[in-house]
């Protein structure tokens, strides 16, 4: 009676870990560095800090998507900062495009002898 007392708990112990290990969130959160409750205290973590697996793993998914926000942002803001200097550049060509124009113009008024132009 008593080996079979053994063997019932042996098996429920040996089902209790299979049951436990094999929970994919949890497993999920170990793999990313949750610990369980016991082994965060005993390893020094504060017990009010301390989060169960789908805490961790829910915080886990908001850092990741504001990391990935944060990249983007960035990647924006390169863009938008090469438009700006490309856009200064034609502006800056434009400018001086227009006043090689202008001085052109004058130059060929002058030539003309052509006094309303010139003063224009």
């Amino acid at each position: 009676m008593e080996d079979t007392n053994q063997q019932e708990i042996l098996v429920s112990s040996e089902e209790d870990q299979t049951t436990e290990t094999s929970n994919p969130e949890k497993e999920k959160a170990v793999s990313q560095g949750w610990r369980d409750k016991e082994e965060y205290v005993t390893s020094g973590g504060i017990l009010e800090k301390w989060v169960d697996f789908g805490e961790f793993n829910r915080r886990g998914e908001l850092i990741e998507a504001i990391h990935k926000s944060n990249q983007k942002y960035k990647q924006v803001e390169e863009q938008l900062n090469v438009l700006t200097k490309h856009h200064e550049k034609v502006a800056q060509s434009s400018y001086e495009k227009a006043r090689r124009d202008l001085l052109e113009e004058k130059r060929i008024a002058a030539k003309e002898n052509n006094l309303e132009k010139l003063a224009n």
